[in-house]
């Protein structure tokens, strides 16, 4: 979140995250028997959702702007080892009310999608650093009769993977991703790090390779949609899907000031 007059500035954005987030926190696969494209990778229908806190260093009747970012996404037209590009939203408000501080706070990480339940990671494909999915100013090269053709899509090709955010593990000052396709239905996913599907304002750098795949344990991970319900970054496979902006008369929502610019 950052002020509405910075809201044109990718740094300013990167240096003012807030929270980073499992995409699939909350919602998954209509039906958890679905392994056509992967385990716990099937479509579903149901939003899914997180909340965030308004920090306190931001003075009352202060415009800002919200950004959301869906990274990390994956399983592009049925590809299981394909990854998406990064999504963006963003809301124009103004703050009002509540304590004041002059306190900047740090992002937090919350960990455990539907494939990593109850972990401190997240599932997603490609990258897990803000960035390195955006497609800047390139454009596609369309080729008559070849649809895929049409977009930039996938971004990267590889698979599955598990981690946390890219810079969110103190430990190694990066990501420790690894690479971990569940085997099927029943088995256990295995706990490890995850890049997040979606976040208000992110952070970057290079995730670390991924290592050989294993064997999901625990669960957490950040999602990556697959085609049929593309929003976080893992089950399900379509578009992704904006945070609603709270019904509230301050809130005045305003989508022009959203910026997928180049790292």
């Amino acid at each position: 979140m950052v002020p509405f007059d910075q809201s044109d500035d990718w740094t300013a954005f990167n240096d003012n995250v807030l929270k980073y987030t499992c995409y699939e926190t909350n919602c998954g696969p209509s039906n958890s028997s679905d392994t056509v494209f992967g385990h716990l990778n099937g479509p579903g229908s149901s939003p899914c959702t997180t909340t965030v806190t308004i920090p306190e260093n931001i003075p009352d009747n202060t415009a800002v702007t919200l950004q959301w970012i869906w990274y990390g996404g994956g399983i592009y037209y049925g590809q299981v080892d394909t990854s998406f590009g990064e999504y963006y939203g963003c809301s124009d408000m103004i703050v009002t009310g509540g304590p004041s501080s002059s306190d900047k706070p740090a992002p937090v990480f919350t960990g455990g999608d539907i494939t990593y339940p109850n972990s401190d990671v997240c599932k997603y494909w490609g990258s897990n650093k803000v960035g390195d999915c955006n497609f800047g100013d390139r454009k596609p090269s369309p080729v008559d009769g070849d649809l895929l053709s049409q977009s930039l899509e996938p971004c990267i090709r590889g698979p599955e993977l598990k981690g946390k955010p890219y810079g969110m593990d103190s430990s190694s000052g990066s990501s420790g991703a690894s690479s971990a396709a569940p085997a099927s239905d029943s088995a256990a996913p295995a706990s490890d790090s995850v890049a997040p599907a979606s976040s208000a304002a992110e952070s970057s750098n290079a995730p670390a390779s991924p290592e050989a795949p294993a064997t999901p344990e625990s669960t957490d991970y950040a999602v990556v949609p697959e085609q049929s319900e593309v929003q976080s970054v893992a089950d399900s496979a379509a578009a992704p899907q904006e945070p609603v902006a709270p019904a509230n008369p301050d809130y005045a929502v305003n989508s022009e000031k959203c910026i997928p610019l180049p790292a």
